[in-house]
């Protein structure tokens, strides 16, 4: 399966994009459930996820848009589409943020991810 980028994301753009994940998803209950949501990452981490991404070759910069990388494009194709769907990022976000508040065990969490 071929991916094809989108039109290339200024950092802005792409900070956008990860609060507003469920217009990626494709899965009707998901994009239900994530519109409810913050997106990927927080008002805090969102640049540092991005800076983290070019600083290890998944990102690059061209000017002033922001591109993925053979590596990045290398990464999704080998891992399973569940893994590389959008929708399962903010899902194990959420799983995670239950975590932080004690409504959910860090083996609870974990035991869900091996189903």
């Amino acid at each position: 399966m071929k991916i094809v980028p989108p039109k290339p994301y200024t950092q802005g753009k792409l900070i956008k994009a990860m609060k507003s994940i469920a217009k990626f998803v494709t899965d009707p209950r998901l994009k239900k459930q994530l519109k409810e949501t913050l997106g990927i990452g927080t008002e805090a981490t969102r640049a540092g996820i991005i800076k983290s991404l070019l600083s290890h070759g998944y990102l690059e910069k061209k000017g002033k848009t922001i591109r993925a990388t053979h590596s990045a494009f290398t990464l999704i194709e080998a891992v399973p589409p569940e893994i590389a769907d959008p929708g399962m990022t903010a899902l194990w976000e959420q799983a995670l943020k239950s975590t932080e508040e004690g409504k959910m065990t860090i083996e609870q969490f974990l035991d869900r991810q091996s189903l």
